[in-house]
């Protein structure tokens, strides 16, 4: 069930057993920082590779970071709704892959001092193995879809000249004085 209240002279959407919150966002509320976020974070997971299902754990809870990220905002533009879409849909993949190689499904072994994706027990690709760099690249495509979708928030607000509300408090406050 949805409710529209006016909050401030704005429309606020409130879903059933939510509220309308009266917190002012801060700059670490943007796409920009999801993706520097992810970004580094990926290139730790990358430096830090090590046998067993560390990678899979830590990788799990990004995907999870970026789930809740990405659905904590609803778009406006055509664009950026794919892009959550596409970024979820991502997020929930790896996700469960993740959590299902965290729970032994896969391994990470080290053969001839190389780490190596190992599927241990999944149908049809059981034993299979390859080089775990090519999982953690493909992984990669999470750092991709922030960076797609900071870019396409950047180019819908250049385009509609939006503004944060503190920048308008901002320039109302100096207009005024």
């Amino acid at each position: 069930m949805l409710n529209i209240y006016i909050v401030e002279g704005e429309f606020q959407q409130m879903y059933r057993h939510g509220y309308v919150s009266t917190d002012t966002p801060t700059t670490f509320a943007h796409p920009g920082w999801r993706s520097a976020y992810t970004l580094v974070s990926w290139i730790i997971l990358g430096i830090t590779l090590s046998t067993g299902n560390s990678l899979f754990v830590g990788l799990m809870m990004l995907a999870c970071g970026l789930f809740f990220d990405y659905a904590k905002f609803t778009p406006v533009s055509k664009f950026r709704f794919w892009s959550k879409v596409i970024g979820c849909w991502w997020a929930g993949i790896l996700f469960i892959v993740n959590l299902s190689a965290a729970f032994g499904a896969a391994t990470v072994e080290n053969i001839e001092n190389q780490p190596y994706f190992k599927v241990a027990s999944f149908p049809f690709f059981s034993g299979s193995m390859f080089p775990v760099k090519w999982y953690w690249l493909v992984t990669g495509l999470s750092v991709l879809f922030t960076c797609i979708d900071w870019i396409a928030e950047v180019r819908e607000a250049e385009r509609t000249g939006a503004t944060s509300p503190a920048i308008k408090e901002s320039a109302a406050t100096t207009q005024v004085e």
